[in-house]
């Protein structure tokens, strides 16, 4: 047969085994894009292959690849109850500094795998076993960090703590590095997953003490390099974007934006003056890199930045574009949901609302409220060429991309869910706060 029938066969196979998988936070790339396909229709009664309840709580998004499902959670005895958007965060009283106190009690924070077809443990690995080092909110967990898998080892990245651990994906630990941690702003707890890509896995750890961000060998864990970060408190997970001119690592913190060389940790460029830190996290094409802060008291910017910046791209006072950065709007940042770009299209989910906005002008296209939502904590995904958004409460909306708002259908499962959906495959994957899903047809 020809050598190049058999680098087309290769890489077809190559493309579908990808699209079985979801390997990270949000997905192949991290950007929340994935060309699998939704189950038509589900709820309680209909298209749930299973349900399985997991020990302790968590709000990290399981990861998929093969045959196997990974989940990591925090167990203690008689540990207090997650609670609802309504119950803590919209309390204003309960984001006043140093208002909490770290546990004094032990917890375990553990990685499972799940069987995919049926949801049966197949095996459970205690990763860390200590008094958390710091408190939390009472909406966040001490597990909301993703793992992440290449299909050979499988990572976890315990923020409360400061520990990083590779495994085998049959539950061997590898390796353990302990980063420590620090105070988060409000005391509500730590939530940036790790990010892999070519080998390397990237931990950015920003905290009130002292910020940094490593890149480790994922098969040996040998620290490749470390870089400390000015910023403070930050819930971004780092993207790598492949963008036309280059591969980069971003990093997105309190009052700015960092893009660095990930395989040596150099600064590439910056962008400061942002006025909330960040709790969701950038997207991209292969153009433009997307992002926006803002918190419970701001609502800070969105922008688009250029591929192929260069040094301090820090926008003057009072201009909203420059050379690298395509466009600024004010007052329009995303929250905890991070945005997600598709066919000329940035989407992101601020407040129970859904709004759409021209990538390449920053334009608004729409701005609709969404049905009967109250709180939205898990990023939108592109799947198939629809936006899947799914709210507190179970409810799961399925809209149309394009200028045009249209609801194609909802769906609802019980429990309470702030993690980003999986999906892999035809197989859909909600993560509530101490249960699994797999939805399938």
């Amino acid at each position: 047969m020809p050598t190049r029938v058999w680098i087309l066969i290769l890489s077809v196979a190559t493309v579908a085994q990808a699209d079985q998988s979801w390997p990270q936070f949000r997905g192949p790339k991290g950007t929340g894009q994935v060309v699998g396909q939704l189950p038509s229709q589900w709820n309680m009664d209909k298209n749930v292959a299973w349900k399985v309840d997991l020990p302790g709580y968590g709000w990290s998004s399981p990861v998929v690849h093969g045959d196997r499902v990974f989940i990591s959670t925090a167990v203690a005895d008689n540990q207090p109850k997650i609670a609802s958007f309504t119950e803590g965060v919209r309390d204003l009283r309960s984001i006043i500094p140093n208002i909490g106190k770290a546990p004094n009690q032990e917890y375990r924070w553990e990685l499972l795998c799940l069987d995919r077809k049926t949801g049966k443990t197949l095996w459970r690995h205690e990763c860390v076993r200590r008094k958390p080092d710091i408190p939390t909110h009472p909406c966040n967990t001490y597990a909301t960090e993703s793992p992440a898998t290449d299909g050979e080892r499988v990572y976890a990245w315990f923020g409360p703590v400061g520990v990083v651990v590779g495994l085998t994906v049959e539950g061997k630990e590898l390796w353990k590095k302990d980063l420590g941690s620090g105070p988060m702003s409000a005391g509500f707890g730590t939530g940036a997953s790790p990010a892999l890509a070519d080998g390397r896995l990237f931990v950015q750890r920003d905290n009130e003490k002292k910020s940094l961000l490593v890149a480790f060998d994922g098969k040996t864990g040998e620290e490749l390099w470390r870089v400390d970060r000015a910023g403070k408190s930050s819930w971004s997970t780092p993207l790598i974007w492949r963008n036309k001119v280059r591969t980069e690592l971003i990093a997105c913190g309190s009052g700015g934006v960092t893009s660095y060389d990930p395989a040596t940790g150099k600064v590439l460029w910056k962008l400061g003056g942002m006025p909330a830190t960040f709790t969701a996290s950038p997207t991209a094409d292969e153009e433009r890199l997307y992002f926006g802060t803002s918190s419970p008291t701001t609502t800070g910017n969105l922008l688009a930045v250029n591929s192929g910046a260069e040094g301090d791209i820090t926008l003057p006072k009072d201009e909203t574009s420059s050379r690298y950065v395509v466009w600024s709007t004010s007052g329009t940042g995303p929250g905890m949901c991070s945005p997600v770009v598709h066919d000329g299209l940035l989407y992101f989910t601020p407040t129970g609302f859904l709004i759409c906005r021209d990538a390449k002008t920053g334009e608004q296209i729409y701005r609709q409220r969404l049905p009967q939502v109250k709180t939205m904590a898990a990023s939108p995904l592109v799947v198939a060429g629809k936006l899947l958004l799914l709210d507190e409460d179970g409810n799961a909306f399925i809209v149309a991309t394009g200028p045009k708002y249209e609801l194609l259908g909802k769906h609802k499962v019980e429990g309470l869910f702030w993690s980003t959906p999986a999906v892999a495959g035809n197989e859909l994957f909600l993560r509530g706060s101490n249960c699994l899903y797999c939805i399938r047809e």
